[in-house]
């Protein structure tokens, strides 16, 4: 009985350093901007750079009136990015890796106001017909939207299923695509599929943060922003939704594979708890 107590105890622990240790995935990780790693800004500054902490150096950047805002402490102890729904946005240089095959998104997120559409990150030449593919949320159909549009090889609007965010909350949302299908997903939650084998443009425009074209500002905070240019395994996507979320204490889904140490702990509990059932019979 002293032994099973032991090793109980010991597969908690493992599992609790497996689940603490369990950071964002960085293979095909293309951009990383997290407000936490902002330094040298205090509360109500504006932001004029956003380091990006991948290994690329792909620095989101804006100036004058369209800076957005650095709040500090506003989620879970941890400072935001604050777009103001009128003309704030950040912007990172044009780049080939944004004409994606397949991707994985991962965006900390608030929308303070859903009254009016809102352009969360995109890839956009203008208005009309040029080459484009913007993320947003539709808030006349009150879902997650992907839009493409590829002159000469047609235009396409997905969207995830209903859902209508609370615009005092923050969430995890996420957009992956395989092959042809999207998967829209919020908090860890299926958000809906859909499905398209149009190619996605090579623009040549910046990648814009918080807005596209038009009005479609982000009015709401941005904590931190996740872009890799594959579509993330399982195992893979729940180990960076985890760690979001338990970075920020959001209600995610998402649930980190346990390592190698844990597995063999549990076997090891098992062959126990057996051999005790054994001399018991």
């Amino acid at each position: 009985m002293k032994q099973f107590a032991i090793v109980f105890v010991a597969v908690m622990l493992l599992w609790a350093c497996a689940r603490a240790s369990a950071g964002l995935v960085t293979d095909n990780l293309q951009l990383w901007l997290k407000a936490d790693a902002i330094t040298g800004l205090n509360n109500n500054d504006p932001v004029s750079t956003w380091d990006d902490s991948s290994i690329n150096n792909r620095d989101a950047t804006q100036s004058g009136a369209a800076r957005p805002t650095y709040i500090t402490g506003a989620l879970n102890g941890k400072p935001v990015v604050r777009f103001d729904g009128s003309v704030d946005y950040m912007a990172v240089a044009d780049n080939d890796v944004w004409a994606f095959s397949d991707f994985n998104m991962f965006l900390v997120v608030k929308m303070a106001s859903i009254s009016v559409g809102r352009d969360l990150i995109a890839q956009d030449e203008g208005s009309g017909s040029t080459r484009k593919w913007i993320w947003g949320y539709n808030t006349s159909v009150k879902k997650q939207n992907w839009h493409i549009n590829n002159p000469g090889s047609g235009s396409v609007s997905l969207n995830g299923t209903s859902w209508t965010p609370n615009t005092s909350l923050y969430y995890v949302i996420e957009l992956r695509k395989s092959g042809s299908n999207y998967y829209f997903y919020q908090n860890g939650n299926d958000n809906g599929t859909a499905n398209s084998s149009l190619a996605i443009p090579n623009a040549a425009a910046l990648l814009t943060i918080g807005w596209a074209e038009g009005s479609s500002f982000l009015q709401g905070d941005i904590a931190e922003l996740a872009i890799y240019n594959a579509a993330l395994n399982a195992a893979d996507r729940n180990q960076t939704g985890w760690y979001l979320g338990d970075k920020y204490g959001l209600p995610v889904t998402y649930i980190p594979e346990p390592s190698t140490a844990v597995l063999l702990a549990l076997g090891a509990l098992a062959l126990l708890r057996r051999r005790r059932d054994s001399g018991n019979a």
